[in-house]
């Protein structure tokens, strides 16, 4: 069930540490006149209330229609400095992570591969070369 126009709900957004810059702005000031525009109450959880190193929590409260407006500044606040908005010394790469399943795939396959050559069976067709005796 959608909410009401002027339902309250509670949004929240986690957004890179290096991001909490470029989203409060100088002394507050684009936090502020998010604040005065959309009517949402937003705060930025502190870095020693996070749980999640290099991570900040954005969270707004608000009509459905202010929280979406909050959650586009912010991602548009965020594109607009994207050296600032990159995770930095992350632990978990999902690039790397997804990597590393594709190559684990590929070594099972040849391995699987491996072991039905290594009977005479070949899924490209009989074995090429000499008879083994």
């Amino acid at each position: 069930m959608a909410p009401h126009a002027d339902e309250i709900m509670v949004a929240r957004v986690v957004v890179p540490a290096s991001a909490a810059g470029p989203i409060i702005g100088r002394h507050g000031a684009h936090i502020n006149a998010l604040k005065e525009e959309t009517g949402a109450n937003i705060r930025l959880v502190r870095k020693e209330e996070s749980s999640v190193p290099n991570e900040r929590m954005v969270q707004i409260q608000g009509t459905l229609m202010a929280c979406i407006q909050v959650v586009n500044v912010v991602v548009a606040r965020m594109a607009e400095e994207p050296e600032m908005s990159r995770y930095m010394n992350m632990t978990t790469s999902y690039s790397r992570m997804l990597a590393g399943q594709q190559a684990q795939h590929h070594l099972h396959q040849a391995q699987h591969q491996g072991q039905h050559q290594g009977h005479g069976y070949s899924p490209h067709g009989p074995p090429h070369g000499p008879p083994q005796p």
